[in-house]
């Protein structure tokens, strides 16, 4: 448990793909709050989670799902090139970042995808706190962000932290997946292999030199099983669904974007009046396109975790008054399945220190991300990976290995004091004194900041029993 001497509650923080999920310690009770990972506008305000969320089949080009992407794309050339299939403009500013243009009262207002994912967590923050906000709030976090994250972009991640109140530290989803299982506890486990099966294939290694944690190699694709089933759904059915909506959902029209107009809509026999923006060649028919996309997408993603347990699922898109309708068996889902295991050992055969960490260093193997909940793909990424599969820790709640991880190192280090690193954005080193065994908890310091430690007591072993005793 935290510290009560000085009132700290910590939390710790997953940045996912398709929700941001958060775990603190209420009363001595774990709790968990989840939001989607969704922002925009309604044409008046800025609007988050569920909101948003519902807002994206009916105003997509005001609405951007998974902010996430935007703010760790691994190449803007690239999403730049294919900013023609985003319903929303996509810009680049003056300072080389990506930004969002959305309508908001009669004018376009630009957002960085960290004011995005900003919002979403000082609503989170908000959440926690109850409807009367009398409870102590949330003072520090733990926040994840993925492995090929830039100096540069987990300072932008530390900068929404604490615009959305909370004082920040920022650690990779790997280290917190090794740190959640213990293993950096482990003397027998010097360097780990991690791999996420999420929204996107992330395969890592985590080395521990002298008790401090680091990325020592990675290497991931954006291409997930949930878009490969959904631009493969998209194919199959692209004729039946432009027989039945008159849409060719394979046709992208390009914009050029100019100043929105104000149109009403009605929605749920509602109406309200929508920014519309007439730059493109049908303006109508785009949007259209892009409520049916976003529709499809939604219904591929929630039937893949029904996919994941072996059970069929049946998709229903309801859109214009037409109910189109489509089930997914398990055999369907099943060749996907190899691909994935296909994807896992190409990313790690593809890079050299890898494939040496492969043949004899690597002590252990970590999977997590929703897709780790199909006990048959993890047999088959294990089974390939044989040479690393000496210590493979339980897969139980795979999803929020990074978040418990996050929380339990927070914890840890509130108990040591708070956590007070303004800017995680450059290096100084400290060994730790020898006199005293310690581990390192700060990873990236500011020049002027002092390294600080916190002598090994355990802690995150200790909160982690006590959370799988309790049922967490």
């Amino acid at each position: 448990m935290t510290n009560p001497t000085n009132s700290i509650i910590a939390t710790g923080v997953d940045l996912g793909s398709s929700e941001f999920r958060m775990t603190y310690s209420d009363d001595g009770q774990a709790k968990e709050i989840s939001m989607p990972a969704v922002a925009g506008s309604d044409g008046k305000n800025l609007i988050v989670g569920k909101e948003a969320l519902q807002q994206a089949a009916i105003i997509p080009d005001h609405v951007v799902v998974n902010p996430k992407q935007l703010e760790f794309t691994a190449s803007e050339n690239e999403l730049m090139n294919n900013k023609h299939k985003l319903p929303y403009k996509l810009v680049v500013g003056k300072d080389e970042r990506l930004r969002v243009d959305l309508p908001c009262n009669g004018r376009v207002i630009s957002y960085y995808p960290g004011g995005f994912i900003g919002s979403i967590l000082r609503e989170m923050k908000k959440e926690s706190q109850g409807p009367s906000g009398k409870k102590t709030p949330i003072t520090d976090a733990v926040i994840s962000v993925p492995d090929y994250a830039t100096e540069l972009q987990k300072n932008h991640v530390h900068c929404s932290g604490m615009s959305a109140g909370f004082n920040t530290k920022v650690v990779e989803e790997s280290v917190l997946a090794v740190t959640y299982h213990g293993l950096d506890e482990d003397d027998a486990v010097k360097n780990t292999a991690v791999v996420h099966l999420g929204q996107t294939l992330t395969a890592s290694i985590v080395s521990k030199n002298d008790g401090e944690l680091t990325i020592a190699d990675y290497i991931h694709k954006d291409n997930s099983c949930a878009n490969r089933i959904y631009k493969d759904f998209e194919k199959r059915h692209a004729p039946e669904l432009n027989k039945l909506y008159g849409i060719n959902i394979l046709e992208y029209d390009k914009p050029n974007y100019v100043a929105p107009d104000a149109k009403s809509v009605t929605v749920d026999n509602k109406r309200k009046e929508y920014l519309v923006d007439k730059s493109f060649p049908d303006s109508n028919m785009v949007r259209r396109k892009h409520q049916l996309r976003q529709l499809i997408f939604n219904g591929v993603n929630g039937a893949l975790p029904l996919l994941v347990e072996g059970k069929t699922a049946t998709i229903e898109v309801n859109f214009e008054d037409k109910v189109f309708s489509q089930t997914i068996s398990r055999e369907y889902y099943k060749k996907f399945r190899k691909v994935i295991v296909n994807q896992v050992n190409k990313l790690f055969k593809d890079t050299v220190p890898a494939r040496k960490f492969l043949k004899s260093d690597t002590d252990a193997l970590v999977l997590l991300g929703g897709l780790a909940h199909d006990r048959k793909l993890v047999d088959m990424v294990g089974d390939s990976l044989n040479a690393i599969r000496k210590k493979m820790p339980p897969t139980d709640f795979p999803e929020k290995v990074v978040m418990k991880g996050a929380y339990a190192l927070a914890d840890a280090i509130t108990e040591g004091g708070r956590i007070s690193i303004p800017r995680p954005t450059t290096a100084r080193r400290r060994e730790p004194d020898s006199s005293s065994p310690a581990v390192r908890v700060k990873r990236e310091l500011p020049a002027n900041e002092e390294l600080c430690f916190i002598k090994r007591k355990r802690f995150v072993r200790t909160a982690l029993v006590v959370k799988k005793r309790s049922g967490y």
